[in-house]
């Protein structure tokens, strides 16, 4: 928070404070690698000794949160614990944050973004500090834009944002154009992007949370999606580390699983892992997708002999992690968060189930229940693209100057280039309908986010009589380059 305050604060040129921020986001990000980096580079052994410290004490209070005592004595103990591990971690990071910024020497500028950027192409960056957020835009003639919203608007944006998630696929489109109008006019009205065809965003706070597709201009009666391609990034410099690692995926292969059997007893292994009380905030009850049969059909019928099925009790964890770096692959289950403070990182409380999950919770152990500190384990190097056509795939604990950072975290630390994930708990008739258009557009030869943009257009389009709901369409987002 020091640094970001700072940075605002200070009367540092718009290019000095906009190159601060974007190495300072990425550091927070991904500070975990920054400590991996340093640890290899510096020859100072303290540093090193300090290292295998917070790695340790993250061990320690990763265990502790997983097995939380329901004896009211070990309780007192157990949080006296969980605190003084905190503090140790704070301490060691506060001091080793500092050393990484002396030591990074793949910190980057504006002016990397601007090799990125396309003529007619905006990178908007937000920031939430405290209450109030500030942006950045950056446009391929070098002009930077720095703002602060007032913290009215700041609490307006906020509000409204819990509002539409809140009634999620409830509320009458009229309302929903009136709330997504208020965001357009809050957040976009006074950029310039009346000659732009597409936004580069990486969002900060609840802005993680909701759809910028869906603003609504009510002067042009046009949702922002018929105007601009939009993709999103977790942090400009996530976005130059994806473009200079860019590469043609050697594999042809469209890996795809679907159709879960969540029943599954067999997908239970003779010696099982224990998964601590994790499984114990989860019920047994989820159901198959009804849509994951027709999703299937639709990439055989688009992709044809190059399309790999894991069906039904085929669609296991232990075959998910023989998966070796597809070209694409489909994951058509459901993912979930678990809300659950005593659960410190975010990566532990990301979920997708494959089959057998419903087995695994009733007997709190085994497959099938996977956490996105396992997925980052997958080998996906080479991989251009994960679609996970699951119920709120992109939702993830929102931490400060971080966001966002469950699943699609996961899968980027695995190597995928593109993650299209879903923000709210989807229908699986519009779905089915959106990953057609889609796929359809991939093999056309459409880039990513231009496919995910048409298709969502093409939904909007298809609704003669009356408009779709952007529930229907606009919960899909795509992250990545």
């Amino acid at each position: 928070d020091t640094l970001i305050e700072v940075s605002f604060d200070t009367q540092l040129g718009k290019e000095q404070t906009l190159n601060r921020w974007l190495n300072y986001k990425r550091s927070i990000f991904d500070i975990e690698n920054s400590f991996k980096i340093l640890y290899d580079k510096t020859i100072d052994e303290e540093v090193k000794q300090r290292i295998d410290r917070l790695f340790e004490n993250q061990r320690k209070l990763a265990r502790l949160t997983l097995n939380v005592p329901n004896n009211s004595e070990e309780i007192e103990r157990y949080h006296k614990n969980v605190k003084k591990i905190k503090e140790d971690i704070s301490k060691e990071e506060i001091f080793l944050s500092k050393k990484v910024l002396e030591l990074d020497t793949q910190a980057i500028t504006y002016k990397d973004i601007l090799n990125i950027l396309k003529p007619k192409e905006l990178y908007i960056d937000f920031a939430k500090v405290d209450d109030t957020y500030f942006y950045f835009i950056l446009d391929k003639q070098e002009h930077i834009t720095f703002n602060k919203f007032t913290k009215e608007d700041s609490q307006k944006i906020d509000e409204i944002i819990q509002k539409i998630r809140e009634d999620i696929g409830k509320t009458p489109l009229r309302l929903v154009k009136i709330r997504y109008g208020k965001l357009y006019d809050l957040i976009i009205k006074n950029m310039n992007i009346q000659d732009k065809v597409s936004l580069i965003i990486s969002p900060d706070g609840l802005l993680e949370l909701i759809p910028f597709e869906a603003f609504y201009n009510e002067v042009e009666q046009k949702y922002l999606v018929e105007k601009l391609n939009i993709r999103y990034i977790p942090s400009g410099k996530e976005l130059v580390k994806l473009y200079q690692n860019r590469t043609i995926s050697k594999s042809q292969k469209v890996v795809v699983f679907s159709e879960v059997d969540f029943d599954y007893k067999s997908a239970i292994r003779n010696k099982p892992r224990s998964r601590g009380n994790l499984l114990g905030m989860l019920e047994p009850n989820w159901h198959y997708l009804n849509s994951s049969e027709e999703e299937t059909k639709i990439i055989q019928s688009t992709f044809k002999k190059n399309v790999i099925t894991f069906l039904k009790d085929k669609a296991t964890q232990e075959n998910l992690f023989k998966v070796d770096a597809p070209k694409l692959l489909h994951l058509s289950t459901h993912g979930i968060f678990i809300k659950n403070s005593e659960i410190v990182n975010p990566m532990e409380k990301s979920l997708i189930l494959l089959s057998g999950a419903n087995e695994s919770i009733r007997q709190k152990k085994g497959d099938g229940v996977i956490s996105g500190l396992e997925l980052a384990g997958l080998n996906l190097h080479g991989t251009e693209l994960v679609v996970l056509s699951a119920c709120e795939t992109g939702v993830g604990e929102i931490e400060e100057a971080e966001g966002i950072s469950g699943l699609s975290k996961a899968f980027m630390k695995a190597g995928a280039k593109n993650i299209v994930m879903s923000l709210w708990s989807v229908d699986d008739k519009a779905t089915s309908k959106l990953m057609e258009y889609f796929y359809q557009n991939i093999k056309n030869g459409d880039d990513y986010t231009i496919a995910l943009n048409k298709a969502k257009r093409t939904m909007i389009q298809s609704q003669k009589n009356s408009e779709m709901h952007p529930y229907f369409w606009s919960g899909f987002i795509g992250s990545g380059y």
